[in-house]
Formats: structure tokens, sequence, C-alpha cells
């Protein structure tokens, strides 16, 4: 099915700027002089397919023939451009190549991506030396895929002989488009084109495992943590999968402490917790300084109905601070045990758990303290408290 995309390059301006300047340097690097001085080797070639050169990307300190102004001139008009589309086309990349295949009284060629109407174009220009005179060799916009080019601020361009290979993504998405095209000496064919999009193909293996409640396959799909997912914000699944996530790693990493693995149980939820504090940032999840705001639906919320409520969320919390606890990882589990305790002072276990970590650690006097909270929390129940706690109370 044709599809065209709708993302204007308007909106990724200020992408181009940073995008192209790091691109200049390398450009001019590469081939160590200006289009003009490019031109002139070129010109000499008896056969420039089989001597090509790098395409040179145009902008206005490489541009000692001002070219530029005299091809986007050009360009408006063989488009047929409104006044506010040409504005536009100086954040547009304008190369000089050399495919070959020029018409006679022809010297240079320029390839041009730029947007008009409803449709980005990719045009094939020829000029005498000076750029005096100039005709479209061939213009493309799209195939049976749809628009070949789909952004000019997010966009890279590669030359091999008389072969074009085309890259460009989305506006603050990781949709992109990859072409590959032909200048046959009359005509540019597409040799190929397709669309992908590797984050949304993250997303939709993540949304598969949690289907099937496969932990251990999210955790791998995750690995290290290079997905090669980009912009997760801008994806609905980012915020609603987050929590999911969490609930299906407290669940597992519950059944692990059963069977006394803390340790696993401890990563699976360090797992599910770092999964849902991302999208809804939650920042200091880990360092112990949340506060009892950050766990509140916000403004500032994307999807705002995925969010856990604070009653969900700090036993969680508390439990993995247990978990770390429990597998000796002390000084990782003091600062969430306190955070928990801060979030939630009427939490009887918190102060316990906090308790018996400070012990470990032989924060004596801190942990007698929060025996004793703990104690005046269970208040008729003090006496089921575990025979630990009166001991260590009472120890010199």
């Amino acid at each position: 099915m044709k599809t065209t995309p709708s993302w204007s390059r308007r909106l990724a301006g200020l992408a181009l700027s940073l995008t192209v300047a790091a691109s200049f340097t390398s450009a001019i690097g590469a081939i160590g002089a200006a289009p003009s001085a490019v031109y002139a080797a070129s010109a000499q070639s008896t056969d420039p397919v089989s001597q090509p050169v790098w395409p040179v990307l145009l902008y206005e300190e490489n541009d000692p023939g001002r070219v530029l102004p005299s091809l986007r001139e050009y360009v408006a008009q063989e488009l047929k451009m409104s006044k506010d589309e040409a504005s536009y086309m100086e954040g547009d990349p304008f190369y000089e190549v050399n495919l070959g295949g020029m018409p006679d009284g022809y010297f240079r060629q320029f390839l041009v991506a730029t947007y008009a109407g409803e449709h980005f174009y990719l045009l094939l220009l020829a000029t005498d030396k000076s750029v005096t005179h100039i005709r479209t060799l061939d213009t493309v916009s799209e195939d049976d895929e749809g628009d070949i080019i789909i952004n000019t601020a997010k966009f890279d361009l590669e030359v091999e002989g008389s072969k074009i290979t085309l890259w460009s993504q989305a506006p603050y998405r990781a949709f992109q488009s990859d072409a590959t095209l032909e200048w046959d000496g009359s005509k540019l064919n597409v040799l190929s084109h397709e669309y992908s999009d590797p984050t949304d193909d993250y997303f939709q293996q993540k949304d598969a495992l949690l289907k099937k409640s496969d932990l251990t396959g999210l955790m791998k799909l995750e690995g290290d943590g290079e997905t090669g997912v980009m912009y997760p914000a801008f994806y609905e699944e980012y915020f609603s999968l987050a929590a999911p996530t969490l609930q299906l790693a407290y669940k597992k990493s519950l059944d692990a402490y059963k069977k006394g693995d803390a340790k696993s149980a401890a990563n699976m939820l360090q797992y599910g917790l770092r999964q849902y504090a991302e999208p809804y940032g939650l920042w200091e999840w880990s360092t112990g300084k949340l506060t009892a705001a950050d766990l509140k639906t916000a403004d500032a919320d994307f999807h705002p109905e995925g969010r856990l409520p604070a009653a969900t969320f700090i036993p969680m919390l508390n439990d993995y601070g247990f978990f770390l606890s429990e597998a000796k990882r002390y000084k990782e589990a003091k600062p969430i045990l306190l955070n928990v305790i801060q979030l939630a002072p009427t939490r009887a276990v918190a102060y316990l758990n906090a308790a018996d970590t400070e012990w470990a650690l032989g924060d004596k006097k801190n942990a007698k303290a929060h025996y004793q909270k703990y104690l005046k929390l269970l208040g008729k129940n003090a006496s089921k408290a575990p025979a630990r706690v009166q001991q260590r109370i009472k120890a010199k």
C-alpha cells in the first residue's frame, strides 16, 4: 500500500544547522577543495563515472562562485514554490556531484533535496561552467512505497559512480527512508527503497514479550542498553508499556525471592523500576531522593493514564530495597529504604527494613531508632515483631 509521510521538514529546521555543520568540515576535508576546484578536476576527466568525486555539500562559506542563489532560484521556479517554501530552501542540502552522462555543453551536476507542495523532491541538475544555464536532468519524488525522501533536515547522501544512496529520517521519530537510485544518463532509476523504524520494531517486540509474560526475553531485549531506540518519548508505547513491564517484573521478583534467590529478585525488579521510571521522570528512584510530588500525575505527562498510584509504586520500591539488602547490597539498599520512609512514614515494615540494613552497615544508632519506630507503629501487634528487634535495641 502506498503511503506518503506527512511530517514537515519545518519541525526539524534547527537540527539541520547542527547536523550539516558537522558534515561541512568532513566533506571539505575528504576532498581537500571547494566545489569549484572539484569541478576543475572532474571537467578534465574523459570518463567521469570511472573517476567519481565524493559529493560536495554546498553552503555559503564553501561557495566562492556564488552558485547557490542561482540554483535555489531555478529550483523554486521549476517546482513552482511559494515564497514561503522558497525561503526554507536555505536549509536544504545542495550537492555538487559527478554521476556522468552529461548532456553536450553542460559540465557540472548538482543534486538537490527539497520540499514543495505536499512532497519532497530530489532533483538532478546540469549546468554550464558558470552555472548561468541550468537544466533539470530528472526529478524523483515517490515510488510505490511512498516518498523517497521524508525529511531534508535529517538527510544523508552518498555517491558511488552513477549510484546514489539516500537516507532520511522523520522529525523526532526513528522512522526512516533508505533508497538507492542510479543515473543511466537519461533517468534516475529507483533500484531499492524501503521504510523502517527501529524504535517501533523495539516496542513491538517488547509488547509481544509482555503478552507472553516473558521477563527473561524482555531483559535480553534491553541487553546492555544499546537497543537502537531513538526518540522513545515520541512513541506512545514508551509510556503505555512502562507500568505493565514493572508489574510483570515485580511479580517475577517475588517468585524468585520465595525460591530463595534474592539476587535475581533484585535484578528483575531493578529492570522493571528502570523501565517505568524513565518515561515518567522518576530520575531519583535509585538514589533515595524521590519526593511525593514526583509520584503524582504531572501536567507534562504524555500518557498520564499509565502512571501507577503512589500506593502501588511505593511497596515495589520498598521491596526492591529489601531484595538489595537480602542480597547483601546494603549500601545500595539504604538510601532507597530511607526514601520509602519519607514517602510513606506510616509504613511500619519500611522502618524494619531500613533498620536491618543500617545494622548490617554498622550504623547501630540509627538502626535502633528505626527499630523503635517500627515497634511504635505496630502498636498492639509489637509482640509479633521478630526477636532480633528487641535484642538489637537492648544491645550495647
